[in-house]
């Protein structure tokens, strides 16, 4: 059995681990919660990466750009928002602190680039 924290490999009776000392049943207890959030975070990027695209594929065939209403400015642009933020979880789904961190910076960059553009897009627009 390896251990999870250090990938040393042990003895399958092993309660601790020989190099770390990490309890191995607890380890594995840990990395099967771990992965059930990194499961979650990245199914709930999906999902919304789906809802964001077909709503705004929906919008923009139905109404032209020219013809938004006031109201569907705050609609679109709050839509706008969430397709920017999504990108963060991706970043939090990873497993290694430094990795982790890594991810959290690129896609914070990302989204603000992202989201000045999309600011430099909605004042040509409107």
């Amino acid at each position: 059995m390896y251990c999870k924290k250090c990938q040393t490999q042990n003895e399958e009776s092993a309660q601790f681990c020989s190099s770390c000392g990490a309890r191995l049943d607890s380890v594995q207890q840990n990395a099967k919660s771990e992965n059930l959030v990194s499961s979650t975070l990245l199914l709930v990027y999906v999902l919304i990466t789906f809802f964001v695209t077909v709503v705004t594929t929906v919008f923009y065939k139905v109404w032209p750009i020219q013809y938004w209403e006031f109201p569907w400015r705050y609609f679109i642009g709050s839509i706008w928002i969430v397709n920017n933020l999504i990108f963060i979880l991706p970043a939090l789904a990873i497993k290694k602190i430094p990795m982790k961190i890594i991810g959290i910076i690129f896609a914070s960059i990302v989204i603000i680039i992202r989201i000045l553009d999309n600011i430099n897009l909605m004042f040509r627009i409107f």
